[in-house]
C-alpha cells in the first residue's frame, strides 16, 4: 500500500492510502508537533512490522474515519492488543 502524507496550511494536512487494487481512502490530518499522529503510527507499525493496527487495517480495506469503517477482511486482521500497544507507543513518542 502506498501511504501519502501531504503538508497542508499549518492546521491540516492530508493522508491518502492507495491499496494494491488501486482503491483508496483519505482524510484531513491535523498537523501537530514535529510529526502528525498518523505519521508516527506509520513509522511505529512499519518499523515493528505490526500488521493488525491502523495501517494494517487500512491495507485490508478499512476506510479512514473517526472510528474506521471496516470491511470483513479488515475486521479479521484487526488485533486489539496490537492496536492498544501501538497507540501507547505513538502517544509516548508524540
Amino acid at each position: 500500500m502506498e501511504v501519502i502524507f501531504t503538508k497542508g496550511d499549518g492546521r491540516y494536512g492530508k493522508l491518502c492510502c492507495v491499496r494494491q487494487d488501486a482503491s483508496r481512502t483519505e482524510t484531513q490530518m491535523p498537523e501537530q508537533g514535529i510529526a502528525p499522529h498518523d505519521m508516527i503510527h506509520y513509522v511505529v507499525e512499519k518499523t515493528l512490522a505490526i500488521a493488525g493496527a491502523f495501517y494494517g487495517q487500512l491495507k485490508a480495506g478499512a476506510n479512514i474515519s473517526f472510528t474506521l469503517e471496516h470491511n470483513q477482511l479488515s475486521r479479521q486482521i484487526a488485533d486489539k492488543t496490537q492496536v492498544w500497544q501501538t497507540e501507547s507507543m505513538v502517544e509516548a513518542l508524540q
